[in-house]
């Protein structure tokens, strides 16, 4: 089945749905209009941040806004995987749009940025978050996601342990320990953890005192191979591990 194209809009604009018509505008038009070349009364989904979407086709353009007609607005199904948040320390640029990218698309729910003792990059400017910001809205309507990945402004290690909801399942993946996938069907066997935290360090991984810190506040140690990964990949894999095994206990909860 081929999927409508799909546009996001902000909070405002969609506000605005709920008279039967919203303005397209900026980046968004020009994905629509110049790129994609759409034209009057084609069918489109527009996509706001807190998982609402409009049903509606293109009414008309004027110079600066794509005029869209909603003929309704629905939930898309919530995530198997719940409020899946990836910690993981500040990377060098390309790589970095990279790990983003890539999170929002494995159904990351939060991404927090950790500037950590050993990262090699400076705190990023505001105008690099707002890029930050624009991957993750890109890739969530690539992805069909039903959300966009909310991404934080960066923090230490001590300052994210402290934002860890009480009843989260806090991991750090480290070389050498347990499975993350054994860890997670282990806690998952008692009662599915509604929030999971995967922690990942940058270039230089974490400092000693960092894990630590973390394991104080309850984080548990969890493994990702024999291998050696750079970090993008660690939360690459971290996070494809966590959402195949959220997608298999969906699964058996509808079968049983």
């Amino acid at each position: 089945m081929k999927h409508l194209p799909r546009f996001a809009i902000s909070d405002d604009a969609a506000d605005c749905g709920t008279d039967g018509a919203v303005r397209v505008t900026g980046s968004e038009l020009h994905h629509m209009r110049d790129v994609m070349r759409l034209g009057q009364g084609t069918q489109v989904v527009l996509c706001a941040a807190d998982g609402l979407e409009y049903a509606g086709r293109i009414a008309a353009f004027e110079a600066n806004a794509a005029i869209i007609a909603v003929a309704g607005a629905y939930y898309r199904e919530e995530r198997a995987s719940g409020r899946l948040i990836l910690a993981a320390g500040v990377l060098k640029a390309v790589r970095m749009d990279l790990l983003i990218e890539k999170a929002a698309e494995l159904d990351a729910s939060e991404f927090w940025p950790l500037m950590c003792a050993r990262s090699i990059v400076h705190e990023p400017s505001p105008g690099r978050q707002q890029r930050w910001r624009r991957i993750s809205l890109a890739a969530a309507k690539q992805s069909l996601c039903s959300r966009t990945m909310e991404v934080h402004d960066p923090a230490d290690v001590h300052a994210m342990v402290r934002s860890v909801p009480a009843a989260a399942l806090a991991v750090t993946c480290v070389a050498g320990a347990e499975p993350l996938g054994a860890v997670i069907r282990r806690t998952a066997d008692k009662a599915p953890p509604a929030v999971v935290v995967l922690a990942i360090g940058p270039e230089g991984d974490f400092t000693a005192e960092e894990v630590a810190a973390m394991r104080e506040a309850g984080f548990v140690a969890a493994g990702l191979g024999g291998n050696r990964l750079r970090s993008e990949t660690a939360a690459m894999a971290a996070l494809s591990i966590a959402t195949g095994i959220f997608a298999e206990l969906e699964d058996a909860k509808h079968t049983a």
